[in-house]
């Protein structure tokens, strides 16, 4: 399975960067690359809006997949720990979360200074 990752990872790396720099795009910029370089690329392709909703949907739900997985150890770590049925952990985990998330989600550069931008 690691070994899959692994060439996935590569595969994606090597088709994102020769569009990176096709479009003159600063690869620094981090991962919102791929919302600027893909709209692009699906916009010289037949049948783009088809094939960019395909893709940004399954995006969408490899990006669910992944956040479930790893909300899951938050979620073992407190049943195992505090000895909590698992209903009860994920509630506490989901509002921990949530909680957490309200200040990323609607912070300003200049006012949140937890996370460190460049």
């Amino acid at each position: 399975m690691v070994c899959a990752n692994l060439l996935a990872s590569v595969l994606i790396a090597l088709t994102i960067f020769p569009m990176i720099f096709t479009f003159n795009f600063p690869p620094e910029s981090g991962e919102g690359l791929i919302f600027k370089t893909l709209p692009f690329v699906f916009e010289l392709l037949p049948g783009s809006m088809v094939l960019a909703a395909v893709f940004f949907t399954l995006l969408l739900f490899a990006a669910l997949t992944s956040s479930i997985a790893m909300f899951e150890v938050a979620v073992l770590n407190l049943t195992d720990l505090f000895s909590i049925d698992r209903k009860k952990a994920v509630l506490a985990s989901a509002l921990l979360a949530f909680l957490l998330g309200i200040p990323v989600a609607l912070h300003k550069k200049k006012h949140f200074h937890l996370i460190r931008y460049q």
